[in-house]
């Protein structure tokens, strides 16, 4: 501008009058809005024009004078009309110094003047980009105020311009990995107000600060969270034509945010605007899942769309805390109260991210293993030495933490927030509570991070755990169930925090079965484990959200991924939302669009050239960038100095003659680079999507090429890999596969094994697992090629690497490795290789078993048994054999085989066992326990007699086969395992053996004290066990009932959750889903829990037992909800759920006694409370419930001890005063051992016995004396039984008002325990008396109960 305003204005006023010859009056503002482009931003462009004629620069531009004639442009013939545009673009860039684009905007503006004034000539618009319309000027100016840095500042360095592109490698963002620096200057303050947010990057303003751009500095179009780090151009060639995708996305994640923020969102408008206000309610439930599924052909654009949305997460909401500078100047500004306020309040909004990015060459289980070790990472103490460089801190993927701190130096990331500090230590908390030492030690094994986490489990024997065996598996799949549990863990402690988590699964067409199972748990069961940590460290943080995020290639996905994705959505309920996305090909639209902003021309100026590039590549994104990156290498389209734009000629760009499948293209552009480059290239395709530098410097030997790393980094400047930390990956998977492709079929598995070999030479392979699997997966790929003396080591190689794979809990992996190993074994191994052959059959049986292929495992067992040398090395297979049978439910089968089992070890059973066999043998090894404490236990020597340890383990299975079915054999069997271990020392099994022994002592001989002593020492045994979880999981079934007499009725409920924790955590499905049972049927009849809180729970446990097709314990415990439903009115979740009379039905006519002992202990529940003591005492004759065989009898016992006393008032019949008084003795005879749990019963009990003698005056004591010790032990359900039975004794007593009063306590207790059938029972009782309503109606609790 002039420095005289005069002047100023007078220029301006000649700029309008230029104009007015185009536009209208109307239409002035359009020019100032012209004007005040230039006005504000006249500072910041550069109007130098001394680079025209600097050879230094078209040099470095490449190009010379005569580039534009010599590549063959198309000359224009001059016309006035012309010559007048140009000269009036001249004026405008000399004279006025407007920069090029407005100048362009103006000669467009102009040539279409002249052609609308009747001077049309046959080069008046020859270019198509001249303005048709006032639409496309307006569209320009919108470029100009949105999008300075493309579209207004002027450009005048060609290798910038082309930087500008994001297609090609930059030295100044070399070394920042998938992070873009830009290098333009940052607006002002009043600029960046100006600026509108663009569509494809930003959300719209006034949401909710869920997505932020880069620092607010990048340019639209530039990279943000790219794939491709040195080039960047996926995300940005690829998000153009997203906008619809992106928005639903943005949309489904600031939803997320919200819920957790406890932010109401309104998105009815449309802007997507978000509505801000606190809410008090409690009506959203406790989490929200949202889960969205991108689908495509590779190279679409799905991984792109995904890293936009990551690194929005990941850049949100911590910019302003990662400044140092800008800390202390906050401080000193604000003070420090207030920037600690609003240090907090920005941390709470940040996401927890995990990323996992699928390989088909890595084991989906370590993809997704590895996803959470980088995810915990950002919590780990840096290593000791040399710790703050890129290169010495793992990592798979940038990004994928969530924040951008985690490569600090070790001083940096100590000084995080106190927030951040504080989520660490929750979640430490709750992993290291919910492990015991083996499962941790798998933890660390197959996440290291964990051992730094937590250095105490830096001791571990990571070699003890290649030795696993069936012993600590429990059932088929114990090993795969397991591990889905331990992700389940990691999971619940990260959604505990209450912050937004963001999950990303790419390329899930190469996940498995497993790794799927575990995504698709964690959507099923995201809200239980939310509401399992509520009031956790005091702290509400049941307002939970997951956004779930994958990406799939659609014409290679499975069946079993097509099938889990509508699962999800039908499984999940309300609280999870599933959507599914198909990402198609660019139109011509989108690829103008992504042009005019890569080149910073309108798109008018880009039309034809897009529409030859969508012509050639068929609007594939990789395959444009591709395109677009040869033509300008090529020099077909180049930046002029003179002309400070983009230049091309259509036709030379039409000439340019391309594959026409986008891999023949990528395969051509790695055929050009130099030999070394490419065989680099094909040694890191031939190992996976990506490598590691520790990896690369084995191969760096001279092998493949001189020097493996400077050939990478060439790859890495032509923009075909990225480097992140230690990792190199290729830029795309197309990439990688058009690299693999190039290598000749001959001469691919020549290339594999000398890499296997390479590795093989590492001194330390055996010990290193990384190489040792990478070797032995290289050398799989190769079989046929070797010779008999390599195919024996790399059998053995693949033992080892299988032992790797298993400690770390990757059974399918390892079963992989095991059969690959029996592969190359001898054609005839048993002979030639038996030591080697009988391991890889075991261990090939074992993890195959372990990970839930039981019936797949039964050639290699048949194999182990008819080629085993002697009986002791078939043990590992009879014991899978054994399990494989009852995992069917032949448990007659399997306790007959364990029979003949123990047999041969010289352990006979009679076949006919009678009771009071049983009852001596018992009394016999009490005896023997009687003088010992569990510290003579802890004592005993270990077992060490291999005889005897065979012969534990088989007594313990035939103990649990035949516990249900014939219990004096399971009594007797216990009897055994407790003298062994008192004769021949302690053992894992003898844990099991104490157990069941102390039930037996009490269902055979009723010795609650003993049974209840031996079971707390077996509990004490647990606690520093390191396979504590798989122990509790089986002896919890046998400890519970047993407590039952002794502790109280709460604590078993709790115990029987914390069985069902245990067997989840070791993977013992089968006991785990029985004591999920066994809790729901104890809070109902021994605990007392409100009704609803019995049938929320029952849903949980149903959900587990459905998704492990448990189809016993989901019988029992629908039952549970059903008896519930029937007091309380409330079928609403019991859709699907059987009722008791078809579990009774379905129990007969499969003659399982346990369920249908069970089911008629709750038909008793619910005819008990109801007052139909008739059909209750008839049914338990019927059912022979009137004796003592189970512990829970004694609820029995309770119900028919209470339904006859009052049938024996009304029929003065005496049987059932005789049931009535041997009810008493019985709670007369437990009481002792559990004032809490029998207390108030047996004085309910003989309150009406009382009545039943006529002595009113005691039975009224001991009615009051049961309500006050219901209230006390905190049974509602009992209380207000006991206020009921008082009331109506007053009644009949002609004590009416005293009566009613105590009728409306128990409506009152009955109300807040949920049984809304009983109460509206009780009301219509209460009207059979007269003037019964006006004292109804006195009461605050009944009027609420009749509104």
């Amino acid at each position: 501008g002039d420095d005289d305003d005069h002047d100023h204005d007078h220029d301006n006023r000649d700029r309008r009058d230029a104009a007015a010859t185009v536009v209208d009056d109307d239409d002035d503002a359009l020019f100032d809005n012209l004007l005040l482009i230039h006005e504000k931003n006249a500072g910041d462009i550069n109007i130098n024009n001394d680079d025209d004629d600097d050879p230094a620069a078209k040099e470095k531009a490449g190009v010379d004078d005569d580039a534009e004639t010599d590549r063959g442009k198309r000359p224009r013939t001059a016309s006035p009309a012309s010559e007048r545009v140009e000269r009036a673009g001249q004026y405008l860039r000399e004279r006025c110094g407007l920069p090029p684009s407005v100048c362009r905007l103006v000669s467009d503006l102009l040539e279409s003047g002249g052609n609308n004034n009747g001077n049309d000539n046959e080069n008046g618009n020859e270019n198509g980009v001249a303005i048709t319309s006032l639409r496309d000027a307006r569209e320009d100016l919108r470029r100009m105020k949105s999008h300075p840095w493309r579209f207004l500042y002027d450009r005048t360095d060609p290798s910038r311009a082309r930087e500008d592109t994001g297609l090609f490698f930059s030295e100044s963002n070399s070394n920042h990995g998938h992070h873009h620096h830009h290098y333009y200057q940052c607006p002002t303050q009043q600029q960046q107000q100006q600026q509108q947010q663009c569509p494809q990057q930003q959300p719209q303003q006034g949401t909710h600060p869920v997505f932020h751009e880069n620092g607010g500095n990048a340019p639209p179009g530039g990279v943000v969270g790219g794939s491709s780090g040195s080039g960047g151009s996926s995300v940005d060639a690829m998000l153009y034509g997203r906008e619809k995708e992106v928005k639903t996305l943005t949309d489904m994640a600031r939803r997320v945010s919200s819920h957790v923020s406890d932010v109401v969102v309104a998105s009815a408008t449309p802007a997507m605007t978000m509505t801000m206000t606190t809410t008090t309610t409690t009506t959203y439930p406790a989490f929200l899942c949202e889960a969205a599924f991108l689908s495509g052909h590779s190279g679409s654009g799905k991984s792109s769309i995904i890293q936009h949305v990551l690194s929005s997460c990941c850049n949100g909401g911590n910019n302003r805390l990662d400044n140092d500078a800008d800390r202390d100047d906050d401080r000193d500004c604000y003070g420090e109260d207030l920037l600690l306020s609003a240090a907090a309040e920005e941390e709470e909004k940040r996401w927890f991210v995990l990323h996992c990015k699928f390989d088909r060459q890595v084991a989906p289980l370590l993809a997704l293993a590895r996803s959470f070790n980088d995810f915990f990472e950002r919590f780990a103490p840096l290593p000791a030495a040399g710790a703050s460089s890129d290169d010495d801190v793992p990592r798979t993927t940038t990004g994928n933490n969530g924040d951008n701190d985690h490569r600090r130096p070790r001083q940096l990331r100590q000084r995080q927030h106190p927030r951040q500090q504080t989520a660490y230590e929750r979640m430490s908390r709750h992993v290291a509570s919910r492990l015991d030492t083996e499962v941790f030690g798998k933890l660390c094994e197959l996440m290291p991070v964990f051992a730094r986490l937590f250095p105490l489990a830096a001791g571990y024997d990571r070699t003890s755990s290649s030795s696993t065996t069936t012993s600590d598996a429990g059932n088929v799949g114990s090993g795969r169930n397991r591990l889905r549990h331990l992700f389940h863990i990691l999971l619940n402690s990260i959604f505990c925090i209450g912050r937004p988590v963001l999950i990303v699964l790419d390329d899930l067409q190469w996940s498995d079965s497993l790794a799927l199972d575990v995504i698709a748990g964690v959507v099923i069961q995201s809200k239980a484990c939310v509401s399992a940590n509520l009031g956790l460290d005091g702290r509400d943080s049941s307002r939970g959200g997951l956004f779930l995020l994958g990406s799939y290639r659609d014409n290679e996905a499975d069946e079993t991924l097509l099938r889990q994705i509508p699962a999800m959505d039908r499984i999940g309920g309300d609280y999870v939302r599933v959507t599914r996305l198909s990402i198609d090909m660019l139109s011509r639209r989108d690829v103008n669009e992504m042009l005019s902003f890569k080149l910073g021309l309108p798109m008018r100026h880009t039309r034809e050239l897009s529409e030859q590039v969508f012509q050639k590549t068929r609007g594939h994104p990789l395959f444009i960038q591709s395109f677009l990156r040869s033509i300008i290498s090529k020099n077909v389209l180049s930046f002029s100095v003179r002309s400070r734009r983009w230049t091309w000629d259509d036709l030379v760009v039409e000439m340019h003659t391309i594959s026409e499948d986008v891999a023949d293209f990528l395969a051509n552009r790695i055929r050009r680079l130099d030999k070394d480059v490419v065989l680099a290239l094909q040694v890191c395709a031939c190992i996976g999507f990506q490598v590691n530098t520790s990896t690369i410097e084995l191969l760096n030997v001279g092998q493949f090429v001189n020097d493996m790393f400077e050939a990478l980094e060439s790859a890495r400047k032509e923009g075909l890999m990225d480097r992140a930390g230690p990792i190199y990956a290729f830029s795309h998977d197309m990439l990688r596969e058009s690299t693999y492709e190039l290598i000749p079929a001959s001469e691919r598995k020549s290339l594999h094994k000398t890499i296997g070999m390479s590795l093989a030479l590492d001194p330390d392979l055996v010990k290193h697992a990384e190489i040792c699997t990478l070797a032995a997966d290289q050398i799989n790929l190769c079989k046929d090629v070797l010779n008999p003396s390599e195919r024996s080591m790399f059998a053995r190689l693949n033992l080892a690497a299988g032992k790797h794979a298993m400690a770390s809990s990757s059974y399918q992996q390892a079963r992989g490795y095991f059969e690959s190993g029996i592969a190359l074994l001898h054609i005839d191994p048993w002979k030639k290789q038996y030591p080697l052959c009988l391991e890889l059959y075991e261990l090939s049986a074992v993890v195959g078993f372990m990970s839930g292929s039981g019936e797949e495992v039964a050639g290699r067992l048949d194999d182990i048994l008819s080629n085993a040398k002697h009986f002791g090395e078939t043990i590992k297979a009879r014991e899978i054999i054994l399990k494989v049978i009852a995992s069917r439910g032949q448990y007659a089968e399997s306790t007959n085989q364990c029979i003949s089992i123990l047999s041969v070890l010289g352990e006979d059973f009679p076949e006919d066992i009678e009771p009071l066999l049983v009852a001596n043998k018992l009394k016999e090894t009490l005896a023997l326990l009687e003088k010992v404490t569990e510290e003579d236990i802890r004592r005993l020597p270990l077992m060490t007699d291999t005889s005897k340890l065979y012969a534990m383990k088989f007594l313990s299975m035939l103990c649990s086969f035949s516990m249900s079915s014939r219990y004096h054999l399971c009594h007797l069997s216990s009897c055994l395992m407790v003298k062994f271990t008192l004769q021949y020392g302690f053992c894992e099994e003898s844990i099991h053996g104490l157990a069941t022994f102390a039930r037996a002592l009490l269902l055979d001989i009723e010795d609650i004290e003993s049974s209840s002593r031996i079971s707390s020492v077996t509990e004490s045994l647990l606690t520093d066990h390191a396979n504590q979880h798989s122990l509790r999981a089986r002896s919890t079934l046998l400890v519970a009932p047993v407590k039952i007499y002794t502790e109280p009725g709460q604590s078993v409920a709790e115990r029987c959750r914390n069985g069902f924790n245990s067997g989840m955590i070791s993977g013992d499905v089968e006991n785990a889903m029985m004591c999920g049972y066994q809790c729901c049927f104890a809070n109902l009849h021994a605990a007392g829990d409100c009704l609803k809180d019995i049938q929320d729970l029952s849903c949980d446990f149903l959900r587990q037992m459905a998704k492990h097709k448990h189809a016993g314990s989901a019988f029992g415990t629908m039952s549970v909800f059903d008896t519930c439903a029937a007091l309380s009115g409330n079928f609403g979740n019991s859709l699907g759920f059987k009722t008791n009379e078809e579990i009774y039905e379905e129990a007969v006519r499969t003659k399982n006694l346990f369920l249908l002992h069970h089911v008629c202990v709750n038909q008793i529940y619910i005819h008990f409370y109801l007052r139909e003591y008739i059909t209750l005492v008839e049914f338990a004759e019927a059912h022979n419930l009137l004796e003592v065989k189970r512990a829970m009898d004694i609820m029995s016992i309770f119900y028919t001890g209470i339904s006859s006393l009052s049938l024996a008032r009304d029929t003065h019949q005496k049987k059932w005063r005789k049931i009535g008084e041997r009810s008493v003795q019985f709670m007369a005879r437990w009481a002792p051992h559990s004032k809490w749990n029998f207390e108030n019963k047996l004085f309910l009990l003989q309150a009406e016995l009382h009545y039943l003698d006529g002595d009113l005056e005691s039975a009224e004591v001991a009615y009051n004396a049961s309500i006050n010790s219901a209230h006390e032990h905190r049974f509602i359900h009992e209380e207000a039984l006991a206020h009921e039975l008082h009331g109506i004794f007053l009644l009949e007593n002609k004590s009416v008002e005293r009566g009613l009063k105590q009728l409306n306590m128990s409506i009152s207790k009955y109300t807040k325990w949920g049984a809304g059938i009983k109460v509206k029972n009780l009301i219509s009782f209460m009207k059979s008396f007269e003037g019964v309503t006006q004292i109804m109606l006195g009461t605050k609790v009944t009027r609420q109960v009749v509104a």
